[in-house]
This record gives C-alpha cells, sequence and structure tokens, in this order.
C-alpha cells in the first residue's frame, strides 16, 4: 500500500465518522487530499469542505450501489461510519474490495454497534431486567461472531465477515463494536451523540426521569473521543498492511472504557443533576414500560437502547493495538448532558431544588 493512503468514507456528517475522520486528520494531515467522502448533498457537502477542504466529494447516496462498488474498487482503505443495517450498501462495499487484483489489499473498518448483544432481551421481552452473561472479542469471539441471524445489526456484520476471508485474504475487514458513546463530537455536522441525551431531553421534558422497568439492565461505554482514537490505530495498522491487528472472521472489536452502566442508575444521575441545577421539581425516577418508552422517545428502539443487556469486555483492541481509553466515563459527562440539553431545549433554571 501506498504511504498515504487512498481512503473512502461512508458517514463522514454523521457523529462518530466525523470525530474519527478529525482525530485521523490531526494526527495526518497530509491525507485529506486522498480521502473521497460520500455525501448526500450539496448541503452536506459544504461542510465537509469548509472543515476539509482538500477532500474529494461523492455525492450519492447508499442505495446508490454501483456508485458505492466503484468507489471501493478505487479505495485502499473503506471506512463504514453510515447505516449499520443497510445490507445493499455493505454489500457493494464489499464488491468493490473483491474486485480489487489479487496483488492489491483491500481493507474494510466497518461500524456496528453492540445493540447486536440485546438479541436475548428482546427474545424474551425482559426490558430492563438484569442478564448475567457477558461477551468478549477474545476467548470467546466465535460466539460474539456466531450470534442469531435476527440479532440486531447482524445481517450487516455477516456480510463483512464474509467478505473478509482471513488474514490472507486480500480483502481484510474489521469491525468496530462501539457500546454507548458520549463527549462532544469533533466532526463537521453532527456532534450530538443519542442514548445519554436522548434520555436526559425526555427527562427535562417530561420534568421527571424514567428508566425501563427495574432499569437493572447493563450496557458499556466509551467517550467518542476514545473511540477515534481505536479507528485511527486500525486505519494505522491497514496501512501497515495489517499490522499487528486481527482481520477477517475474528476481526471483531468491542470498544469500551471497560465499565458498565445500569441505565436506572444513570436516570437516577440525570434526576439529581437536573433537580440540583433547577430544571425539574424532584429528583425521584419513576418507571415506564418499553411501549411508554417508545412513545417518550419518538422511536421504537428506546425500550431496546435503555431498556436492553449489552455486556461486553473489550480486549482485542488492548492486547494486540495497545489502544488505552483514558476520557472519563459516562457519568462524568451526566451534568453537560443536563446543561446542553436544556440549552438545545430552550429552557431555563425556574425551579428551586
Amino acid at each position: 500500500m501506498a504511504v498515504i493512503p487512498k481512503i473512502f468514507v461512508t458517514g463522514i456528517t454523521g457523529y462518530v465518522g466525523g470525530d474519527a475522520i478529525y482525530a485521523l486528520l490531526t494526527k495526518y494531515p497530509s491525507w485529506e487530499s486522498s480521502i473521497s467522502v460520500l455525501i448526500r448533498n450539496a448541503e452536506r457537502g459544504k461542510l465537509v469542505q469548509k472543515a476539509w477542504p482538500g477532500m474529494r466529494l461523492v455525492v450519492g447516496g447508499l442505495d446508490d450501489v454501483e456508485l458505492l462498488q466503484s468507489e471501493a474498487l478505487q479505495a485502499d482503505i473503506i471506512l463504514n461510519f453510515a447505516d449499520s443495517d443497510h445490507p445493499p450498501s455493505a454489500s457493494a462495499l464489499a464488491r468493490g474490495a473483491q474486485l480489487h487484483p489479487p496483488n492489491r489489499l483491500a481493507f474494510i473498518i466497518h461500524t456496528s454497534g453492540t445493540g447486536i448483544l440485546t438479541w436475548k432481551t428482546v427474545q424474551s421481552r425482559t426490558f430492563g431486567e438484569l442478564e448475567d452473561k457477558e461477551y468478549d472479542d477474545w476467548d470467546g469471539i466465535e460466539e460474539v461472531t456466531s450470534l442469531p441471524d435476527h440479532a440486531a445489526h447482524r445481517n450487516v456484520d455477516k456480510i463483512f465477515l464474509e467478505a473478509g476471508g482471513d488474514d490472507s485474504s486480500y480483502v481484510r475487514t474489521a469491525i468496530v463494536c462501539p457500546p454507548t458513546i458520549y463527549g462532544a463530537g469533533r466532526g463537521p455536522a453532527n456532534t450530538r451523540s443519542q442514548q445519554l441525551y436522548d434520555l436526559t431531553a425526555m427527562t427535562l421534558k417530561l420534568g421527571i426521569s424514567k428508566r425501563v422497568g427495574k432499569g437493572e439492565n447493563r450496557q458499556t461505554h466509551i467517550h467518542v473521543h476514545d473511540l477515534s482514537d481505536l479507528y485511527v490505530l486500525l486505519i494505522e495498522a491497514a496501512t501497515q498492511g495489517g499490522g499487528k491487528a486481527t482481520w477477517g472472521p475474528k476481526g471483531y472489536y468491542f470498544s469500551s472504557r471497560g465499565q458498565e452502566h445500569a441505565w436506572g442508575e444513570v436516570a437516577a444521575s440525570i434526576a439529581k443533576v437536573a433537580h440540583e441545577l433547577g430544571y425539574i421539581a424532584s429528583d425521584t425516577v419513576s418507571e415506564f414500560s418499553a411501549e411508554e418508552s417508545n412513545r417518550s422517545a419518538g422511536h421504537a428502539p428506546a425500550s431496546l437502547i435503555f431498556g436492553g443487556n449489552a455486556r461486553e469486555k473489550s480486549i482485542r483492541a488492548r492486547k494486540l493495538l495497545g489502544w488505552a481509553p483514558n476520557r472519563g466515563s459516562l457519568f462524568d459527562e451526566i451534568r453537560e448532558a443536563v446543561e446542553s440539553e436544556a440549552s438545545r431545549l430552550g429552557l431555563e433554571r425556574n425551579i428551586s431544588p
């Protein structure tokens, strides 16, 4: 591979993709002109050009499969930060990589999510209840890469797992599987995450904090800047012909800071801070059903996001790449989340604690 690789990026105006590319170009600014990015429209393109004028813009959408295949064919590294539940685009990127000649490596780094681990909660409908099961991406990697087909993101994960062959293949794939993400993004468009901030917004709008069921379900979390550090490490490994990273069927990377949270604990912390700051009248937490959470959030996955279990241990990136997340925890972000969401919603502190 060339010293400066040709990179094709989807999802650069998204929260994760924008921050990852910011981190990459902060370290390697000379790479800007070698990056091509998929842009839905001219308005989005202007945001990218303002931040990184040297990038090549490719106007199109995820359903433009011939375009995606062509761009993947031309790239050394394909970074897929777009929809993790869109099989047509995933297949197109994989086909483009597979059209590379055997003497030219093609690397795909795809973004999935630990929602894939919530399949049992969905199946049993035990939202808000604790499950003992923990997954890991090292000793338990075969279990992770063979989850049931009805698991979230599984259909797209399988496309890239099957496309990658093994470490000897000229198409090499890696899947990054982030947990709950928080922190201010540094990309050109969306700088706000969802889970923590959506729950905070619901609390502020309803005037009371709520949890799904008992709120005992547990998940893991990562600051977006730490997550971007992992992407940079994987991209660096790709430029080294694969480096120390694992690619192919075992190239699956959980990416948490090594700490769990129960969403009931998060709801209680949000209530405490919002009450202290005068945005809500009480710091108590009430319970709502999965259906009620979906209606309050405005989207059906809320019951799964706030009521599902996704317990994992992120070992592979630490062991092979020396990844060492060091930003604060999800709980350290709660005050900022309350203040930023109150500002976004136009709320004032008008309740005396």
